[in-house]
């Protein structure tokens, strides 16, 4: 009992590093398309690779994956997604981690 009450209390704080990240790249994407006539970057690794960084580097989530990042987004078609692949490491899996996700379940 005391395993299981473990696990799903690492399983949250993994889900709540992943939706931190999330949202400090969100913040970057974001600053980077008003520094380039609201153009967002091809891909997330631009964030890190210009000559104004706009995070000091890109960290994989908490399962060791890379994040998704999808200019135009699925979820934001005019804009741009960001979210975890989460523990299985698919994409488009029930176990995703994603702001609107978590949102649409709080509700």
């Amino acid at each position: 009992m005391v395993t299981l009450t473990f696990r799903g209390r690492v399983t949250e704080s993994k889900v709540r590093t992943a939706l931190g990240s999330i949202s400090m790249y969100e913040e970057a994407v974001e600053l980077y398309a008003l520094e380039h006539n609201d153009q967002y970057p091809e891909k997330l690794s631009d964030l890190a690779t210009r000559t104004k960084k706009y995070v000091r580097d890109l960290k994989k989530d908490p399962w060791g994956n890379e994040f998704v990042y999808l200019k135009p987004g699925q979820h934001h078609t005019d804009s741009f997604d960001i979210y975890s692949m989460g523990p299985d490491g698919v994409r488009g899996t029930e176990d995703d981690v994603a702001p609107w996700l978590v949102r649409n379940e709080e509700e």
